[in-house]
Order: structure tokens, then sequence, then C-alpha cells
């Protein structure tokens, strides 16, 4: 027999031949396809591969294991796709350790034995040990329990020196003092006796004026001192006389 199948698929015709054949000819006439279609079929597979490329981007940039086999891409795509997260990689043990709560025991015992006082010693001895999941987050617990420790001590002592020190110095050492400090330390003529010894007989000559100032108040020296040098360049003037408590 015949098999004959029109162009358009909509009818089918079977026609009886002489003879026990074993094979049947089908006849189907070609079709033109469309330049529209084909360009709509390029522009959703594009689409469809920048779509799968910036989520196993992303999924690569969260740090998980790289994948290049259809069945590890399926595995990521399909809980996104259902609207569901991929499981943690990270045990459930440590989390229960590093939410537990830091007793004083265990704070007293870490500051005794050895833990490790950087992040190199530790990456150190987790290569040398090779611990498990519980003793990783053990010992990473009580290295940043004793960091905060320190940390904390640091502050309140840090409080304390800053208390310390605005409540010592004296309100009248001001700028001034420290600057005759520092002169009296560096310099070694500031050092020398007072006066020099060429000017000794005139602490007891009767023709010069004569001032003692006595203050423990470095400023209010420094402005007797210099109004008393200023008006001896004028002794018809006279000089003034300054009292300071």
């Amino acid at each position: 027999m015949q098999l004959h199948i029109s162009p358009s698929l909509r009818h089918v015709t079977v026609l009886p031949t002489k003879g026990v054949r074993d094979f049947i000819k089908v006849k189907v006439g070609s079709r033109k396809f469309s330049y529209r279609m084909v360009f709509y079929s390029l522009l959703f597979f594009t689409f469809l591969l920048r779509f799968v490329f910036v989520l196993t981007a992303v999924e690569n940039i969260d740090g998980q294991t790289k994948c290049s086999t259809i069945g590890c891409l399926g595995k990521r795509l399909g809980p996104r796709i259902l609207g569901r997260r991929l499981e943690s990689t990270v045990p459930q043990v440590v989390y229960q350790v590093l939410e537990a709560p830091v007793s004083e025991e265990e704070q007293i015992r870490g500051t005794d034995e050895l833990i490790p006082q950087t992040l190199e010693d530790f990456v150190a001895e987790m290569k040398d040990t090779r611990p498990d999941a519980r003793t990783f987050a053990i010992r990473l617990k009580a290295m940043v329990t004793l960091l905060e420790q320190r940390t904390r001590t640091a502050k309140i002592q840090e409080f304390l020196y800053r208390h310390v020190a605005s409540s010592s110095i004296p309100k009248q050492l001001h700028c001034l003092a420290l600057r005759l400090a520092n002169e009296h330390s560096t310099n070694a003529n500031a050092r020398l006796q007072l006066p020099s010894p060429e000017f000794v007989p005139a602490l007891v000559d009767n023709s010069y004026f004569h001032f003692v100032l006595a203050s423990d108040n470095v400023l209010a020296a420094s402005v007797v001192a210099s109004s008393l040098v200023h008006n001896s360049l004028a002794p018809q003037e006279g000089c003034p006389s300054h009292n300071h408590r």
C-alpha cells in the first residue's frame, strides 16, 4: 500500500497496491521557514543563556564550589526556580557552640590555656591539628572571647588614664609654661645661673631700681616682666607698680 500525507497535514490517504511490500513511502511536502521565527528563536535562546550565566556567576561569587556539569547546574537552578534555598554547608554544631553563652569559668580558663593570639596563629594551628567542626568552633570562640576581653580592658584603662591626666595637670599650666619647660630642657643657656657673674654687683647697687616679683602664676609673671622691661626704656615715664596675688 501507499501512504500519502498532504503538505498541510490536514488529511492522510492510504492507497492499496498490488503485491506484498514491507515498506511504506511517506511523502511530505517541504515547508518554508519564516525569517521572523528564526530571529525570535535566536533571541529567546540568547536571553536564556544569559540568564543561566548570571545565575552561575552569582553562585560562584557567593563562594560555593564551581560547577561545570549539567547535573550540578540543575541542582543550583532547581531550588531557585522553585522558590527554595540551598542547604547551608556550615555544620549545625558550629552554630550551637558559637551561640552558647560563655560562663565565667570558661573565661578564666581561657586566659590560662594557650589560645591563638592572631589569625595567622589560629590558621596554622588548624592546619596542624586538623580538628573536627566542634573543636574548630570552640577554639575560634575562645580566641574571639579573649581578644574581646583585652579590648574591653584596654578601653577601660584608656578612660582611667585620661581621667587621671586631666585631673592631675594643674589648670595654671598653659602653653607658655610648656614652652619654658621645653626651652629649659633643650637650651643649655637657659639652665645657667642667674644673673651672670658680671651683673652680680648690680644687685647691691642702690643707683638701680630693684623689683622683687614672687608669683606662682607664669602668665602673670611674664606680663609684669614684659611691662617692666618695656617701661625701663623710658624712665622719665616712670615704672608702674603691679600687684598680683
